[in-house]
């Protein structure tokens, strides 16, 4: 396995709140296809998607400071 960039840990209830309607069955229910999933693959593929979710990942952090922190 080669990592060729940082990587990030979020906590899977932190990840639901937060990006839950990009990638769950609530996203489904509101309209998510798997046309417009490949279309968010490929922004991720050309790391335009970093840009967009940066200020969630940064509330995440914030939120859950206490939690990384222990």
């Amino acid at each position: 396995m080669v990592q060729r960039s940082t990587t990030h840990i979020v906590r899977s209830d932190s990840m639901m709140e937060y990006l839950g309607d990009l990638y769950s069955e609530r996203a489904v229910r509101g309209g998510m296809t798997t046309a417009k999933c490949r279309s968010d693959l490929r922004l991720a593929a050309l790391q335009i998607l970093n840009q967009f979710q940066k200020p969630v990942y940064d509330k995440i952090r914030k939120d859950d400071a206490d939690f990384y922190q222990g």
